[in-house]
């Protein structure tokens, strides 16, 4: 249509008066609109405290289980201030599930992203980090620590020459349990705690007693630094972290401090928050590797043999074979009260839990705990992350075989 088209068009008779009507029933239909109050659309549901997925979109026989752990320690008021629960089976994640805040009182909900210190958790990592180096020829788990470190030494220099990689990673030195752990937490440099193991009277030869150790073990830590030039953070990032997309993942104070997503550690009333305290950093592959819930899924299903061009089956074989009994350093018959044999493979606690193998490791620092558990025959594994030490923390992974073990009785 031309412009004089146009201009011929609204210059009929007929147009004018519809034009105006149009013009005042706009305006008319203007002032109802900004005068009369509308009802305002209903405002989204808060979104829940609890997160869950599911492959399956709905709650697994696993969640089903692990819901009643749950309902049993909320109606005594156990729970920790925030939580992170992960079960993978048969290689996929089963359920990812958050409970509370990242700090009491707070507004801030844990998320999968969340960082949680994961304390002695960390054993494991460094066990799989020495594994990969033993296969690329680095060093062999039976060889003598000084021939890496001839600094080492025991109060007894024939015990100090028997000293080897493995007694270092299944905590059978000779030194009683603990040892130094006061320097740990007097945040003593670790080069001096080192330095002061040959003053520390031994309870025997190397490989015969099972007694729990950070420092000794955390020099698995220097061996790796020694035979390839790099830090022990380097390393995770390189062997673990970044290959198996542990995107949360780290192993040093600031990796947690400087993370925007992280759960505050509380004391043991897990009313208060506490400071977030650099200790058992100087022992970083005893109690140094800090992690997000999400990201031990990947590493749970990596250990159950899904991941073999990340873990070969030689390497989860040397970590979970048994070396050593523990004992009487054995307190897990208190909780897990189906166990028949408790033993220490390398960084892993192997037990026979009424004839199903069971691997697990707990953790506990600054006012963070830890647990994993994994069961190769079931292909299952479970991990929780809590942000205060509580009965809850202690207790729920036992609960939780307990009861898969009943699934397990009734579907046979």
């Amino acid at each position: 249509m031309k412009p004089s088209d146009i201009e011929n068009y609204f210059s009929r008779p007929l147009m004018l008066p519809i034009l105006i009507g149009a013009s005042l029933l706009f305006i008319v239909l203007f002032f109802v609109s900004v005068t009369t109050p509308k009802e305002l659309p209903p405002l989204p549901p808060a979104p829940a405290k609890v997160t869950l997925f599911s492959p399956t979109g709905g709650v697994t026989e696993l969640g089903k289980a692990f819901e009643k752990v749950i309902e049993e320690f909320r109606a005594k008021d156990r729970l920790a201030p925030g939580m992170r629960v992960a079960i993978v089976k048969n290689g996929k994640i089963d359920l990812l599930k958050g409970y509370g805040l990242c700090e009491a009182g707070g507004s801030d909900t844990v998320d999968i992203h969340t960082v949680f210190r994961l304390a002695s958790l960390s054993k494991g990592f460094t066990a799989l980090l020495a594994a990969k180096l033993v296969e690329e020829g680095k060093f062999d788990f039976d060889d003598k620590v000084t021939d890496y470190l001839p600094h080492v030494k025991l109060s007894n220099l024939e015990y100090t020459n028997q000293l080897t990689i493995r007694h270092l990673l299944s905590h059978t030195t000779g030194l009683p349990r603990h040892t130094f752990g006061n320097l740990i937490e007097a945040e003593v440099p670790f080069e001096q705690m080192v330095q002061q193991l040959r003053t520390v009277p031994l309870t025997g030869p190397p490989g015969r007693l099972f007694a729990y150790q950070n420092v000794s073990f955390s020099l698995v830590g220097d061996i790796c630094e020694t035979v390839t030039g790099k830090s022990y953070s380097e390393l995770l990032d390189e062997y673990i972290f970044r290959p198996f997309e542990m995107n949360n993942s780290s192993s040093t104070f600031s990796g947690i401090v400087m993370n925007p997503n992280v759960a505050e550690p509380h004391g043991y009333t897990s009313k208060k928050t506490i400071k977030m305290d650099p200790e058992y950093f100087a022992v970083a592959p005893a109690a140094g590797v800090n992690a997000s819930i999400t990201d031990m899924s990947k590493y749970m299903m990596a250990l159950l043999g899904h991941e073999p061009g990340l873990i070969s089956q030689e390497a989860l074989t040397e970590m979970f074979t048994p070396n050593i009994p523990l004992n009487q350093d054995n307190r897990y018959s208190i909780t897990w009260k189906k166990l028949r044999k408790a033993e220490y493979g390398l960084g892993w606690r192997v037990f026979d839990y009424d004839g199903t193998e069971i691997l697990h490791h707990s953790g506990f620092v600054n006012g963070y705990r830890a647990e994993i558990a994994l069961c190769p025959e079931l292909d299952l594994g479970i991990s929780v992350l809590t942000n205060s030490f509580n009965d809850f923390s202690n207790r729920c992974i036992p609960k939780f075989f307990d009861l898969v073990m009943e699934q397990k009785e009734e579907q046979q």
